[in-house]
């Protein structure tokens, strides 16, 4: 029996960001699928096969909540695990993503390491 290749979203208007997490998971992998808009990013999670989300919560086109819930209340992508990359940290932040159902957090600059075990986590379950 062959390795099943898992599929990652990195949703992020950082290009760097992109091409940094995608170089590192590709190398670990997996497959990728990078996005730099929420428009862009429901109209692939429609056609794509997801295992994982990751998502930067600063979006230029849509509020990040719409975007949540659009995975959320989805049939198809509403059990996909999310990590959330963010530079803000507050109470009610974490509060507004736990009430979405986002399944891990990290703060930006992340801790690469700490990252790809929560993925590896995330994606065994």
């Amino acid at each position: 029996m062959g390795i099943i290749l898992k599929n990652i979203m990195i949703f992020d208007d950082s290009s760097l960001i992109r091409t940094s997490l995608a170089f590192y998971l590709n190398k670990m992998g997996y497959c990728i699928i990078e996005v730099a808009d929420a428009r862009t990013a429901i109209n692939l999670m429609m056609k794509s096969a997801i295992d994982l989300f990751i998502i930067d919560i600063d979006m230029a086109d849509m509020e990040r909540i719409e975007f949540l819930n659009a995975i959320k209340n989805n049939e198809i992508t509403r059990n996909i695990p999310i990590i959330m990359i963010s530079s803000e940290y507050s109470y009610n932040i974490l509060e507004e993503y736990d009430n979405t159902g986002t399944t891990s957090w990290t703060i930006n600059p992340f801790e690469p390491a700490k990252l790809f075990v929560a993925i590896k986590n995330l994606l065994v379950m």
